[in-house]
């Protein structure tokens, strides 16, 4: 062969070598900078448990509330089964996620319940008891909203998306909600446990005028 053919393939072949190289190292790139943005499960599972506490705040329906849009839930059961330490295997933790999973209101961040809680920013309701604070006639507002859009059934609201929303503890946002339901405005129709919310009937005054 040639000396002038053979150094064109030699060429040739550092030159396809060379793509390979700039083609491998930039799919690495682009694999480590997806790996980055995503959390892992067992950090989702961590942080929430870390913050699930008080009265209603089980680990497992909190979990769940962050996983309504996953398609494969076994790595999160194996996460909440041990770090949150419940009984049985991983396999009873993942059907009990299933299911909980199924049966989830208000996703955790869902958009729904932060647009209602935008509209009600918006009314005003001159009716309600002047010693109510900014954030009663928040959550009253709030409540009505939620009635609205939910009737003629009761609407659900937990004490953790108050406290989330709100940014104020779960004490507080448990507070709220019982000045509320003592007041009359807010009627208990169906009591929250294990993490679930509870369904209220809204019995307060409309925007801008009496009840």
């Amino acid at each position: 062969m040639d000396p002038a053919d053979r150094k064109r393939i030699r060429s040739l072949r550092e030159e396809e070598e060379g793509k390979k190289r700039g083609a491998t190292g930039k799919k690495r790139r682009t694999r480590k900078k997806r790996a980055i943005g995503k959390r892992s499960p067992w950090a989702i599972v961590r942080d929430v448990v870390a913050s699930a506490r008080g009265p209603g705040q089980r680990p497992l329906w909190q979990v769940a509330r962050h996983c309504t849009d996953v398609d494969d839930l076994k790595a999160y059961s194996r996460a909440l089964h041990r770090i949150a330490k419940l009984a049985g295997t991983w396999q009873d933790t993942h059907e009990r996620l299933l299911e909980a999973v199924a049966n989830v209101r208000f996703p955790a961040n869902d958009k729904l319940i932060r647009a209602a809680l935008a509209e009600a920013d918006r009314l005003t309701f001159p009716e309600l008891p002047g010693r109510y604070t900014t954030r009663m006639r928040r959550l009253a507002g709030w409540g009505y909203v939620l009635a609205r859009d939910e009737a003629p059934d009761p609407f659900w609201l937990g004490g953790r998306s108050v406290d989330a929303l709100f940014e104020i503890s779960y004490r507080s946002a448990y507070r709220l909600l019982g000045l509320l339901i003592a007041d009359g405005l807010f009627v208990v129709v169906e009591k929250g446990c294990q993490g679930r919310a509870s369904r209220y009937r809204y019995h307060g005054p409309d925007p801008g005028g009496s009840a």
